[in-house]
């Protein structure tokens, strides 16, 4: 498994970039319009982009702890594939990167 920055991650909603705690560059969310929009260097960013990627971590800690209650919940056998996938997605790296 790839291993990612520690977690917590923040957006600065000024100019899109994503930063873990000790301010250290993850990411920028790029520019393009929509409903969701700040200002980055005069260009809107999608903010709505940049608050899903900043709760990644969360969501992938979130979903790993779920699959512990697979045996505990008979009958949701779709729910658990898709956590399983949405692991399998945050985790692996494709052969195409």
């Amino acid at each position: 498994m790839n291993s990612y920055t520690s977690e917590p991650w923040f957006l600065d909603f000024e100019d899109g970039s994503i930063t873990d705690k000790d301010g250290f560059g993850i990411a920028h969310v790029t520019p393009h319009g929509n409903i969701n929009t700040s200002i980055r260097c005069g260009e809107p960013f999608n903010s709505a982009d940049g608050i899903l990627i900043t709760a990644s971590p969360d969501l992938l800690n979130a979903c790993k702890k779920a699959l512990t209650l697979e045996l505990l919940c008979p009958n949701n056998d779709e729910i658990f594939n898709e956590i399983r996938n949405a692991i399998k997605k945050a985790t692996e790296r494709k052969i195409n990167d």
